[in-house]
């Protein structure tokens, strides 16, 4: 027999109803019963359907009631009658010698669980939801596989959650977004000595970062970098330009010893002055030295 037997809904809250309810309180000293109706489809208009209601025990002399059963009631909803159980049909179960069972439960929906000796949930499947739960209480869950591979196939998408995660391969891990062989996609990949990442965009948000390294190198087509505070520390600094262009509002350099520029050929233009101050001052030129001015003050 169905546990939702049928139901008869009417356009009035005083109209006459027959259809399931829920036994919430048994009263086996007046014989009276609490009951809750099922919620009201969307065209009826029964009102304060999930509120517990009386209802008068018309049942067969002998019948056991308890609460969280299911019973047929018909009648006025303010004066209800119990006049038949809905009887669920019992669970079918398989058990092995260790303890071990297999249980169907249902009469239409055939929920699928398997039990462990001490009846620990181990698996479950639920054909109306279309899922399926593996669990395990307590102790550990192994997948193992001696000589072949394991394969985990979603044609939606796969969550891990945990208090920790690790990933360990002893050759490599990898992580790839995208079809294999596919420009736009994103890829991590680990080896021994190695990590590589690919990827047509990266961005790294961090509020505090630091990386050591014994060597770095950077390759691309170009490189630009914002910062209101640059500062670069070396025992030695070399750069290598084809053309090199600073601009700047004031720039201030300060050498504690020598400061020496080789150049081909060397032009400095100064808009309004031109100041040189030091203790000794030497000019040499190996062929002419010309100075040009509208007055030229000596001494």
């Amino acid at each position: 027999m169905s546990s939702q037997p049928f139901v008869q809904y009417t356009e009035s809250a005083h109209a006459p109803y027959m259809g399931p309810a829920e036994v919430v309180e048994v009263d086996e000293v007046t014989s009276t019963l609490e009951v809750r109706l099922p919620s009201r489809p969307s065209s009826g208009h029964l009102t304060d359907v999930k509120a517990p209601r009386p209802a008068i025990w018309a049942l067969p002399s002998g019948a056991q009631v308890s609460v969280g059963d299911t019973l047929v009631v018909a009648g006025d909803p303010d004066a209800l009658y119990a006049i038949a159980i809905v009887k669920e049909e019992p669970a079918r179960e398989l058990a092995s010698r260790s303890g071990a069972s297999l249980q169907i439960a249902g009469d239409e929906d055939e929920l699928l669980r398997v039990y462990s000796p001490t009846r620990e949930l181990l698996f479950e499947y639920d054909p109306q939801r279309e899922k399926a739960r593996l669990c395990v209480a307590q102790g550990d869950l192994e997948l193992s596989t001696q000589s072949g591979d394991i394969v985990l196939d979603s044609a939606k998408d796969i969550r891990l959650q945990a208090r920790g995660v690790e990933i360990a391969g002893e050759l490599q891990a990898r992580v790839r977004v995208g079809a294999e062989g596919d420009p736009e996609r994103s890829a991590i990949s680990l080896r021994p000595k190695r990590l590589q990442l690919e990827s047509p965009q990266m961005q790294v948000t961090s509020a505090h970062s630091a990386i050591h390294c014994e060597e770095i190198r950077f390759a691309g087509r170009s490189f630009e970098a914002t910062f209101e505070r640059f500062r670069v520390r070396a025992e030695r600094m070399s750069w290598l330009a084809s053309t090199l262009v600073e601009n700047a509002c004031n720039a201030y350099r300060e050498i504690e010893e020598l400061c020496q520029s080789r150049v081909g050929r060397m032009r400095t233009l100064v808009e309004n002055t031109y100041q040189v101050s030091s203790k000794r001052t030497l000019f040499h030129s190996e062929d002419d030295y010309k100075v040009q001015a509208e007055k030229i003050h000596l001494g």
